[in-house]
């Protein structure tokens, strides 16, 4: 499952790097399709009633959200076409928190409450790439892939250190995460038809 993790995490270093939205959710897509192999294909020769979670979670993360943040962009290409390159602090930063994740990870594993440190990495490393970005990228659908991405990074990190998830809370993030979706196209389509852009930084134009 280590693999799975590193698809996660390629994707969130995908989203960071590429600077363009296609690309991104390209990205999303791989992320979500990881995740419930991840989730639920090691228990399905046990439990086949688990193949209604992996379908679900690959409909939502996989092709729900996907298509939407899609929608947004495909109606105004132009405002999304590319973000700002990133600049050099970015980097640094970057550098900084992957030593972050590196001593976290060697702490936790002296404990022996990690069953894989590999996947504690990669959840880790999703996480902080995902508020990275966040930060980092100022178009609204820039930003909705990065939250995607944390989220995919919480959930890689709890399979590493819970080993599962409750089923009450697998539901519940595939609900929030569907929501999260629909909301981000109204606010993007809200966003251009005020400011005719995707731009975030001209949100500092509302300030009196």
């Amino acid at each position: 499952m280590d693999s799975a993790g590193l698809v996660i995490l390629l994707g969130a270093l995908a989203i960071l790097l590429s600077r363009r939205v296609p690309i991104g959710i390209g990205a999303l897509v791989a992320q979500g399709v990881s995740i419930g192999v991840l989730d639920w294909v090691p228990s399905l020769q046990r439990h086949p009633e688990l193949w209604v979670f992996l379908g679900a979670t690959w409909v939502v993360k996989a092709g729900l959200v996907p298509a939407l943040i899609w929608r947004g962009f495909s109606v105004w290409p132009d405002a999304h076409y590319r973000d700002p390159a990133l600049p050099l602090w970015a980097y640094a930063g970057g550098l900084f928190l992957w030593a972050v994740v590196y001593h976290v990870v060697r702490v936790l594993d002296t404990t022996g409450l990690v069953s894989s440190p590999v996947l504690v990495t990669e959840g880790l490393a999703t996480v902080f790439v995902g508020l990275f970005t966040v930060v980092a990228r100022r178009h609204f659908l820039s930003q909705v892939m990065s939250l995607m991405v944390v989220e995919n990074g919480l959930v890689l990190l709890a399979r590493a250190l819970a080993g599962s998830l409750p089923a009450i809370l697998e539901w519940g993030l595939l609900i929030d995460v569907g929501l999260l979706g629909v909301v981000a196209l109204w606010i993007n389509r809200r966003l251009h038809h005020l400011f005719r852009t995707a731009d975030t930084g001209v949100l500092k134009r509302l300030r009196g």
